[in-house]
């Protein structure tokens, strides 16, 4: 099975709910997942912003690292930053990428679509 490393925008409702919902899915059938939306940096309230920034990247990293895919949930040209970013980290590594557009627009960066070995849509999320 697969190591799937989830990136995706997640600071919404909707997009926090998808995110479980599609992690939930990929465990359902065998795969390794790790959400960054499911990591919490320990004593974070206590920690200088600068340091719970690098935590989180640095624990973020090693788990692209390990993983074999990236699962980038995609909102359209509006995307999440990071999210790019993170799949710009793995194109480098030679990493399978998959991009499902979620129906939010028609249109996505050329640079992601490019990148990616599989594009498709999630057919419960189109809006």
């Amino acid at each position: 099975m697969a190591k799937i490393y989830i990136a995706s925008a997640l600071f919404t409702k909707k997009e926090k709910e998808r995110i479980d919902d599609v992690a939930k899915q990929l465990r359902r059938l065998g795969h390794t997942v790790y959400s960054p939306k499911e990591f919490h940096v320990p004593n974070a309230n206590e920690m200088p912003n600068a340091d719970w920034a690098k935590a989180v990247f640095d624990i973020d990293l090693k788990h692209l690292d390990e993983a074999n895919v990236v699962l980038y949930i995609c909102e359209g040209m509006n995307g999440d930053i990071g999210a790019a970013w993170e799949c710009g980290y793995a194109y480098a590594k030679n990493k399978s990428i998959v991009v499902v557009e979620t129906g939010e627009s028609d249109v996505i960066s050329l640079m992601v679509a490019q990148s990616a070995r599989n594009k498709d849509k999630i057919k419960g999320y189109q809006s």
